[in-house]
């Protein structure tokens, strides 16, 4: 209703109920909105610096990488095995382009799987290859990091992140205002080189070894703290029991046995798909007539 069309970040849900509580106490407020796109703080930007150093490997030794990790990782639990399977799932990804890359992240799903989900009459009415080839022509960058940037800059943080926050606030009759995305820091920003902005993999650098000097070590060290909601865990509980159960049988843009399967694999904890079918959700809603 707030944002009037099927808007498929989750994060409004705790965007919207951290509004409504600031408003009780102020009128408007500063929101870290752009920090993480100028100054390198997404994870994704770690995989991106990776990829740009593993992509210069002999192709050979490319091949080997991915393989040779995966054999101790199957002999691991807990922690430790989820940090190998990353590695693994980093070091694989890293032989696709990065428009593949791009497409896994946006779309929560390999380009197999996107193609998949898709019904056949609908796959070649807007093809998301073509929708990302479109908005990446104007970079002239070759190197993944500063690509990655430009479509964040670009695409993600105007369209998805800004309008969030925007309608959430509103919506609650607070004001907000975005320091990160003065002109004159972005300009700034787009100058400085990549290991300079991050150090090794460390994210956010820049702040870090300036104003972080004037923070509380524990706040400075503390782990970044998103706006994640739990959605498998949403699917799983028997609220959301019915509501999948119409998302199946949904005669939308979709195949329904790819969806159904999705949505099992999620609900019975052997994948996760929360994300991909949370927009699904949305867009069901959406386009279903009005009850």
């Amino acid at each position: 209703r707030h944002y009037d069309d099927p808007f498929g970040d989750s994060s409004a849900i705790p965007t919207g109920y951290v509004s409504a509580y600031a408003r009780k106490h102020v009128k408007m407020v500063l929101t870290g909105d752009g920090g993480d796109e100028v100054l390198s703080g997404y994870t994704m930007y770690q995989g991106e610096k990776f990829t740009g150093r593993y992509q210069k490997l002999p192709g050979f030794v490319q091949k080997a990488i991915p393989a040779a990790v995966s054999v101790p990782a199957a002999l691991l639990r807990g922690g430790l095995r989820y940090k190998m399977n990353r590695a693994i799932k980093v070091t694989r990804a890293s032989s696709l382009d990065f428009e593949s890359r791009l497409i896994a992240k946006i779309a929560w799903g390999n380009e197999a799987l996107v193609k998949e989900i898709v019904a056949p009459v609908a796959r070649d009415l807007v093809r998301i290859e073509d929708f990302v080839s479109e908005l990446m022509r104007p970079c002239t960058y070759s190197d993944p990091f500063y690509r990655l940037m430009y479509y964040n800059l670009k695409n993600s943080l105007p369209n998805d992140m800004l309008v969030k926050v925007d309608r959430m606030s509103m919506a609650h009759s607070l004001e907000t205002r975005v320091p990160f995305l003065d002109h004159r820091l972005i300009e700034l920003m787009a100058g400085v080189h990549k290991d300079i902005k991050m150090e090794g993999y460390e994210r956010k650098s820049v702040l870090r070894n300036t104003i972080g000097k004037r923070l509380p070590p524990d706040l400075l060290k503390a782990p970044k703290k998103g706006f994640g909601v739990p959605l498998r865990e949403w699917f799983k509980g028997r609220d959301f029991e019915q509501k999948l159960d119409r998302l199946r049988s949904w005669d939308g843009p979709v195949d329904g046995s790819v969806l159904g399967r999705l949505i099992d694999e999620t609900t019975t904890g052997r994948k996760d798909y929360g994300n991909l079918i949370w927009m699904l959700f949305v867009a069901e809603r959406w386009l279903s007539p009005a009850e």
